[in-house]
């Protein structure tokens, strides 16, 4: 049971200045319960925005999930600092689910409770966004046994043939956001460092996806593991190639170190091109990727994943194409790939830090932001 509503959001796979972008609503439930179909119609059109106190109380519980959750993601805002201007979709996540979206949901929540213009605006604003989704064009996925297909269809059929859908022009604000290439540095309640480089990369249909994935991996067991891991003390380090950020990114994860953990993820691209490299790191690397790819789910949860993909156009045909690439790259692809993408390109940096590394991080020549 239970009701979903949620965005699925990739970078195109040919373009990263274009986002593929997706509002879903979710429910499951018995055969037998076909309440829930309706249920779900319902609960989108008949959104209410007449209770306050209630609307208040669901924001003040956001903001303080969220922020109780930071330094167990610190990692993962780090890389989406660093990488935050390598594509549409980065910038949308770093302005809208960053360490900056959490400044700017307390401020809302101060701001509503104490100014009843302020309230007002944002409920104008919320029914303009659900009278746009009521107006928006839909794609339902029925997820169900073979013999049960031809009754629910029929039950979605009638049920969502009925949804109102208001007819007048919808408006919605454009919001400002303040764009800079600065290195940057969140400081957080926190005891230990998140670090990361990011490195402009290219969409996950050019070629050179596959070689840069491959190269994360490779990099990550052969040297960042040890160098940051076992050596520098941290509970964690790597590096990621991301298709939809279009950016490759190295990481640490509750670190003690901070300018060190810089200079190791620089001495990996080094090792790759001045040591000897053995084959089966190569094999390695590429099997743990084909492994993640194959990897079985649910018969639901393996056709609902399908139809996100061709939604995203993540064809079968592009999938197969990706694995073949994959299982094609040769080490000689990945010291090209690290030359052209990381040795011939200045990183953003981004550290995700307490509260009392700031003056140590100003020295180090970053933008100073704070988590109110």
């Amino acid at each position: 049971g239970g009701l979903g509503m949620g965005a699925s959001l990739r970078s195109q796979v040919n373009d990263k200045n274009q986002i593929s972008a997706w509002l879903t609503l979710t429910t499951k439930s018995l055969v037998s319960n076909f309440d829930s179909i309706a249920l779900l119609k319902l609960a989108f059109e008949k959104l209410r925005f007449d209770e306050k106190d209630r609307i208040v109380e669901l924001l003040q519980q956001r903001k303080t999930r969220w922020a109780s959750r930071l330094s167990g993601s610190g990692h993962s805002y780090a890389m989406q600092i660093a990488g935050r201007n390598h594509s549409a979709l980065a910038k949308r996540d770093y302005h809208n689910t960053g360490l900056g979206a959490l400044n700017w949901l307390g401020d809302l929540v101060s701001r509503i409770e104490k100014d009843a213009a302020a309230y007002d605006d944002l409920i104008n604003e919320l029914k303009a966004i659900h009278l746009k989704l009521l107006q928006a064009p839909k794609q339902f996925l029925l997820v169900c046994e073979e013999h049960q297909s031809d009754r629910l269809v029929e039950e979605v059929q009638n049920v969502w043939d009925k949804l109102a859908i208001p007819e007048q022009t919808v408006t919605l604000k454009a919001t400002e956001q303040v764009d800079t290439d600065a290195d940057e540095a969140w400081l957080i309640q926190a005891n230990v460092q998140f670090c990361s480089s990011a490195y402009q990369a290219v969409e996950v249909s050019h070629p050179d996806a596959a070689p840069l994935m491959v190269l994360a991996a490779y990099l990550r067991n052969g040297f960042l593991h040890s160098a940051i891991r076992e050596k520098g003390g941290a509970y964690g380090g790597g590096a990621s190639y991301d298709g939809n950020a279009c950016s490759f990114r190295f990481y640490s994860y509750r670190d003690p170190r901070l300018a060190e953990t810089f200079n190791d993820f620089e001495a990996s691209v080094q090792w790759l091109l001045n040591t000897e490299q053995k084959p089966h790191q190569l094999e390695e690397a590429i099997l743990g990727l084909i492994a993640g790819m194959d990897k079985p789910g649910s018969p639901a949860g393996e056709a609902i994943t399908a139809c996100y993909a061709l939604l995203h156009a993540r064809t079968p045909a592009f999938r197969k194409q990706l694995r073949s690439r994959l299982l094609a790259v040769s080490l000689e692809d990945l010291q090209r790939v690290a030359v052209q993408y990381l040795l011939e390109q200045k990183p953003t940096k981004a550290v995700v830090a307490p509260m009392a590394k700031r003056d140590t991080l100003i020295e180090l020549g970053f933008s100073i932001q704070q988590v109110q």
